[in-house]
């Protein structure tokens, strides 16, 4: 294989580049609101009446699955965001209102 007779510029490089990158956007939204809808069915599956502000929502655990036993900083992540998510303010009240719209 021989080398082209001209140098391709660099501003194209960079185009598509920007392309590939930005080729799962709408995947990620999707997954997102997928993702939300998951966790507010949560909240109603685990309302019992009672309204505790440490709740927890066990769904993340159910919806991501990690299958390899090298993915420890995901799984780590994962339990970082079990225990803060309950806890961040209106989280679930602004969750619901989406939710509900």
């Amino acid at each position: 294989v021989s080398k082209a007779p001209f140098t391709i510029p660099r501003w194209i490089v960079h185009m598509q580049l920007n392309n590939f990158l930005d080729q799962d956007t709408y995947l990620l939204l999707g997954q997102h609101r997928a993702v939300l809808q998951r966790e507010a069915e949560g909240h109603l599956e685990n309302d019992d009446g009672a309204d505790t502000e440490a709740s927890s929502n066990n769904v993340r655990k159910s919806t991501y699955v990690y299958r390899s036993p090298s993915e420890k900083l995901p799984v780590k992540i994962g339990q970082f965001f079990d225990k803060t998510l309950s806890r961040v303010p209106n989280r679930k009240e602004s969750l619901m209102a989406w939710y509900n719209r």
